[in-house]
């Protein structure tokens, strides 16, 4: 049977073949070609037991399976390797046996059974997986990160993790300095959020952390500057062609770069691009005093149509001079009629409520007589009364 070993020779003697274009005898190339095919067919037969073993409820069963040497996933992952389309087509063309589709949906069914089995098995394939495929180191970290999160008592994943951290550490000094001499401000970036994560076991160096972010800075600074120049010309062309919708779509991109290039206002590129920025602003000035405008000539239709009161209807009328620009002539005509036929009717309610009044004060004053004269009246009799009784 073969051995992992045996198969990633195999998948590293396919790769220095496609890289040597041509260059490796055809003898080798065949046997190269008959191992290859064979380890993907065995691959996929184990990958059917495990999947007919997953299929019928067997998990454990499924990843005892699996981790029979070589490991499923580790020899799936090797022979799954970047070049392998190229190297089935260079068969297809020159007539050889093509290898099997390899049934990686198999290979992440048993993935899925690891995770659902133990999940720091799980990571543990993952990391195994990362070494194997030669991951970047600062995947790898992310992996064992979560490994020693998920197995805390053990002190040994802490020890890997600083040491792959300050392996880490250097390959990032190195990345810095080529992305600095390339003006990657792109990588760069990426550099700066990484040096600045927080989970560090063993944090970068301060000087490192500093000199990164002060050339992405400068950098981002240098680029802003530079497209700001470009800005400056188009907004000047949309200021003269008098294009509202070019010149906005520009001021916004303009405003991003002077914040990051944090341009001052006596600039010279802020001075020339003053006049088309300031007509802009007048655009849309004009713009939300035409839109206020409009909103209140519609709400004094609204409350006409509707019969709105006096009160309402003067107040929508008065918010529409607010904009010093009157009502149009058949609104303000609509508003005069209304406004003269509620203050007629008004009127006419008033005079209703003052007769009204009168009537009531001469009934009022007429009931009051009558009781006065009655009560004289009374008076005179029992005054009357009395006289004779003393006769």
């Amino acid at each position: 049977m073969r051995t992992q070993l045996d198969i990633q020779r195999t998948v590293e003697a396919i790769q220095s073949a496609l890289a040597a274009d041509g260059a490796t005898p055809i003898r080798e190339l065949d046997q190269v070609a008959d191992d290859y095919a064979q380890a993907c067919s065995e691959l996929n037969r184990r990958l059917r037991e495990c999947h007919d073993l997953l299929r019928r409820g067997l998990r454990s069963e499924a990843i005892q399976q699996a981790e029979i040497e070589p490991n499923l996933l580790d020899m799936a992952v090797a022979l799954d390797f970047p070049e392998r389309a190229q190297w089935c087509e260079w068969l297809k063309h020159s007539a050889r046996t093509v290898p099997p589709e390899l049934r990686i949906d198999a290979a992440a069914e048993i993935n899925a059974a690891y995770a659902q089995e133990e999940p720091l098995a799980a990571l543990l394939a993952r990391h195994r997986l990362a070494a194997l495929g030669r991951s970047p180191l600062s995947q790898r970290i992310g992996i064992l990160r979560k490994i020693a999160q998920a197995d805390p008592g053990n002190p040994v994943w802490q020890d890997d993790l600083r040491t792959y951290e300050k392996g880490r550490h250097k390959q990032l000094q190195a990345e810095a300095e080529t992305a600095a001499r390339k003006k990657d401000v792109a990588t760069l970036d990426r550099l700066e959020t990484e040096l600045r994560d927080s989970a560090w076991l063993v944090p970068p160096d301060g000087a490192l952390v500093q000199r990164t972010v002060a050339t992405a800075s400068r950098l981002r600074q240098a680029n802003a500057r530079e497209e700001l120049k470009t800005l400056e010309q188009d907004l000047t062309a949309a200021f003269s062609a008098f294009d509202v919708e070019r010149g906005r779509a520009l001021r916004g991109r303009w405003q991003a770069c002077a914040a990051i290039a944090e341009l001052a206002p006596d600039d010279s590129l802020a001075v020339l691009a003053a006049p088309a920025l300031e007509w802009l602003a007048a655009q849309d000035q004009q713009e939300q005093t035409q839109a206020g405008y409009s909103r209140a000539v519609a709400e004094l239709e609204l409350a006409l149509d509707e019969n709105a009161a006096r009160e309402y209807l003067e107040r929508r009328y008065h918010e529409l001079l607010r904009f010093e620009r009157g009502a149009p002539e058949l609104l303000e005509l609509r508003y005069r009629q209304r406004f003269g036929s509620l203050e007629l009717a008004a009127s006419r309610r008033n005079k209703l409520w003052l007769t009204g009044i009168a009537a009531g004060v001469l009934a009022v004053g007429g009931l009051s007589g009558f009781w006065i004269n009655r009560r004289l009246a009374e008076t005179q009799v029992a005054e009357t009364q009395a006289v004779l009784k003393k006769l």
